[in-house]
């Protein structure tokens, strides 16, 4: 396997997908559709928010599938972040329920979903990287003896099965790709990844093409606000899922720009290198099933300024920085405290995994 040099503008891309998450959960939690009507001001903050990030998840999953095609998987790496998933579902469930402004009221249930976040599918995301990169092994022998004209009929049939007839038939999801929220779509992306990284890809003006998707999905949601259109309703597949044919398309162009991007600035770089690690923190802590109410509308409370589209708009970019900062700014203290003990931990599995290995 060939040793990658770091591309920091991949780096500077996971962050940016990271703060894109934060902000369409401020549009999708954070505020009432009955607050926006449709074609107001309002309502276009929100549909300019949601075709610009609605690309993030895809991002951030072919930038994993780019390095780990050419790469063994870590067990160690992966015990770790599970670490780092347990930590936040179960010690944020504890502090809400010690303070009592919070109001949340103590659950056996809820304490056991905590407890168990990848049983209970607490965090969507992390259960599809999890089977993703625990799948990556096979991915990578697959994809090791594919050609190279082998390999684009693969994601051409992929492409068939799980974007474009998911998007024309988007009721029946024929093929099992839950519209890009699950592990069937994700390897389509590894897939798709591992090829660009193989074989390279020419994208002219990769950003012009983010911005023409972009435009185009701002379009579509216009149209679906007219009687007449709502009869279209693959309209709707086009510009929400993450499986879309123009959300992929939105995500790939936006991957390629990033990827061409040279940053060599020593202190930007050593600040991306700083806040890569953490950027996941900002997705378990802000979307930790029992805090999110509790962060969108007790303490964000975005409707209190949404007086007007300005306004709103304003709110939406801050109260998104801020959420990022503070988390970063928490994991921060988090990875302080428990490092020693997750490696110590980690190394523990890691031998265990590799004495079953030997053995069978």
């Amino acid at each position: 396997m060939n040793k990658t040099k770091r591309n920091y503008g991949l780096d500077l891309l996971k962050i940016l997908s990271m703060v894109m998450v934060v902000l369409l959960h401020a549009t999708s939690y954070g505020i009432k559709n009955t607050l926006c009507l449709p074609l107001s001001a309002k309502w276009l903050d929100i549909v300019v928010i949601r075709s610009l990030s609605g690309v993030a998840v895809n991002c951030f999953v072919l930038i994993n599938g780019y390095f780990m095609c050419q790469k063994k998987l870590n067990m160690k790496h992966l015990f770790k972040l599970w670490c780092q998933v347990f930590f936040y579902s179960t010690v944020i469930y504890i502090l809400l329920i010690a303070i009592p402004s919070a109001g949340i009221t103590f659950s056996k249930l809820q304490l056991i979903k905590s407890v168990l976040p990848v049983m209970s599918n607490s965090y969507w995301f992390f259960n599809a990287y999890l089977a993703l990169m625990l799948l990556s092994p096979l991915l990578n022998h697959f994809i090791q003896h594919l050609n190279k004209e082998e390999h684009r009929n693969a994601i051409i049939i992929l492409l068939i099965l799980f974007s474009i007839i998911s998007t024309i038939d988007f009721i029946c999801d024929p093929f099992g790709s839950a519209y890009g929220y699950s592990v069937v779509w994700f390897i389509v992306l590894y897939i798709i990844a591992a090829y660009i990284r193989i074989y390279g890809l020419k994208m002219k003006h990769p950003f012009i093409i983010y911005t023409i998707v972009t435009i185009a999905e701002l379009i579509i949601f216009t149209l679906l606000q007219f009687p007449k259109s709502a009869h279209i309703r693959f309209l709707f597949t086009l510009q929400t899922y993450y499986n879309s044919v123009f959300v992929l398309l939105g995500a790939i162009s936006l991957f390629m720009f990033f990827m061409n991007l040279k940053i060599n600035g020593k202190n930007i770089t050593s600040i991306i290198k700083w806040i890569v690690p953490k950027s996941f923190a900002v997705y378990l802590i802000h979307e930790q099933p029992v805090f999110r109410d509790v962060l969108w509308q007790k303490i964000i409370m975005i409707e209190r300024y949404s007086e007007n589209a300005i306004s709103l708009l304003l709110t939406f970019l801050i109260s998104t920085v801020i959420i990022f900062i503070v988390c970063i700014l928490i994991d921060t203290v988090r990875s302080t405290l428990t490092n020693k003990i997750e490696n110590k931990l980690a190394d523990h599995f890691e031998m265990i995994i590799n004495k079953i290995a030997i053995k069978y």
